[in-house]
């Protein structure tokens, strides 16, 4: 298994593989995490020829439902996609964490993204690419995310998840709120 030298898969057990796979032709590129046992060979075959998405080999392509990426793989072709590894670990929890922390809104409302939501297990966050539009409004003209201020204690928050979190709203309810102005404490600052 040479497809990535610097991680230690460990034998004989459930590796799971966060990677990073990118169109060479678009520069285009997916995120995702998928899992294997060295001691089986399909899993060795998988590890060493997945993309992304169930694909390991072209002639998968028409089998697969239509997505994204599915759609840009048949476009360009399985041999002009890379697969890079970012991490590889035994802990579920740590792979999907990671997945987390890599799509988050800046990365989803990048045009160069060919994932349609968020990460963790079956995704977080649905973002087709009508939803994309509305996301990159909130985002700051350098793709930074916009700053949140409460009209009550003065508080700033980098972002609308933040503030989400911070103060125990949910998060889709209060980017609309805040995208109509509609909320009563909190506004972009």
């Amino acid at each position: 298994m040479a497809k990535n030298e610097k991680f230690k898969i460990k034998e004989n057990e459930l590796n799971y593989v966060v990677y990073q796979t990118i169109n060479t032709l678009t520069q285009q590129i997916y995120y995702g995490v998928f899992s294997f046992n060295p001691a089986f060979p399909k899993d060795r075959y998988r590890y060493e020829n997945y993309i992304g998405q169930g694909i390991t080999h072209p002639s998968q392509l028409d089998h697969l439902k239509k997505t994204e990426f599915l759609t840009n793989v048949q476009q360009y072709g399985y041999q002009s996609f890379k697969r890079n590894d970012i991490l590889i670990t035994t802990s579920e929890k740590e792979a999907y964490t990671k997945e987390i922390e890599l799509l988050n809104e800046n990365f989803l409302a990048n045009p160069l993204s060919l994932n349609q939501r968020g990460g963790g297990k079956n995704g977080k966050w649905s973002f087709r690419a009508k939803h994309r539009k509305s996301v990159g409004s909130m985002l700051g003209k350098n793709g930074n995310a916009k700053p949140v201020k409460c009209s009550e204690s003065g508080k700033i928050y980098s972002c609308i998840k933040e503030a989400s979190l911070k103060l125990k709203m949910n998060y889709y309810n209060l980017r609309i709120a805040l995208k109509q102005g509609t909320h009563p404490t909190l506004n972009y600052a």
